[in-house]
């Protein structure tokens, strides 16, 4: 128990850190993150709050399929490359965001089909991001005054209902 708390609480302050470097959002506290259950924590990542900035303009500039990847399937991938730009909004919006060493250990590194694009925000700032299928991870970085904050990783398990990735 001692251990997962200890994990957990270096996990908020790299939180916290990407967080400072992406701007604009709320310093995160523990109190605002959810850590997975005793029985999910091996797998799961604590889940911290995202607040998307106003987006004014979404692009769409790259759908990849890879099909040699272990885990093609034409169909989920067609699925998921249909995503419209409304789509993509609802995905950073209701995601959570997850710290890079909880990305890298407790959920799949690779997708047989990503969208990447760009989103232009109310202030004038952009940012890129990118959307992985199967494994329901997002990432977004956003520009500040010319300036390109660090990648911030955004997940959505199951329960926050993002579909179609969760269409059966």
């Amino acid at each position: 128990m001692k251990r997962s708390y200890l994990l957990f609480i270096l996990a908020l302050c790299e939180l916290t850190y990407q967080s400072a470097q992406a701007g604009g959002n709320e310093e995160i506290t523990i109190s605002n993150c959810v850590p997975p259950s005793q029985e999910e924590e091996e797998f799961e990542p604590a889940l911290c709050p995202f607040k998307l900035a106003e987006v004014t303009k979404v692009k769409i500039l790259d759908r990849v399929e890879d099909k040699n990847d272990l885990y093609y399937n034409p169909k989920d991938c067609a699925d998921f490359l249909a995503l419209t730009e409304p789509d993509i909004i609802k995905f950073f919006q209701t995601a959570n965001l997850v710290t890079a060493s909880d990305a890298h250990a407790k959920l799949a590194e690779t997708s047989p089909c990503h969208i990447s694009g760009q989103f232009h925000f109310k202030d004038g700032s952009t940012a890129h991001w990118d959307l992985q299928s199967n494994i329901h991870l997002g990432h977004i970085t956003i520009n500040q005054s010319g300036n390109q904050a660090s990648p911030l990783n955004l997940y959505c398990p199951q329960l926050c209902g993002f579909i179609p990735t969760y269409r059966k």
